[in-house]
């Protein structure tokens, strides 16, 4: 099954086989192993939660969980804005009566900002692009079927090559302004 992420539960519940395509147990730092410097965020620093130095943050950038798990909204935010989150997560760890899904070992990935054209999602079944969707553009977000946009004949055979062949595989391309980054 393929939909929305919080779909993963009701799958569950229902025992649902095959199921889903779900990537929780995926970290950025396996996506880094496998995909290298074309990754859209290879330059990013991976931190414990509870250990992001303040010295190593810009004013602005990019902040995630590492595990694909939709522990918090993924996007830009400001040092202060950071700060400020982060002390109100640290208080829950010491309330015995509450309970925070982020915990101080909980992967984060901080990143420089991008800007992002469009974002792309490519399904590769054997080695081979079997679907693609627009997945967000510089307008807001779609979900319409689009056509993968124009890359030179080495970009793609790279994108098929790095695809797996024994299973289907999400590949997610950000075009920016000034070219493509996977």
């Amino acid at each position: 099954m393929i939909g929305a992420y919080a779909i993963r539960h009701e799958a569950e519940r229902k025992g649902w086989v095959p199921g889903l395509f779900d990537l929780e147990h995926l970290d950025h730092r396996d996506y880094l192993r496998n995909w290298g410097d074309v990754l859209l965020n290879a330059e990013a620093a991976v931190w414990r939660f509870a250990d992001i130095p303040q010295s190593s943050l810009p004013e602005r950038f990019f902040c995630r969980p590492a595990q694909d798990n939709k522990l918090w909204k993924a996007g830009p935010t400001t040092r202060s804005s950071f700060w400020r989150w982060q002390a109100q997560i640290r208080k829950l760890w010491d309330e015995p009566e509450a309970h925070s899904f982020i915990q101080p070992d909980t992967g984060t990935v901080i990143a420089p900002l991008r800007e992002i054209a469009q974002e792309h999602r490519l399904w590769i079944v054997d080695g081979r692009v079997a679907t693609s969707s627009l997945y967000k553009a510089e307008t807001g977000s779609s979900t319409k079927t689009s056509a993968i946009p124009k890359c030179s004949r080495s970009r793609k055979r790279s994108l098929l090559i790095r695809g797996s062949r024994n299973e289907s595989t999400c590949w997610m391309s950000a075009w920016g302004r000034t070219g493509s980054r996977t």
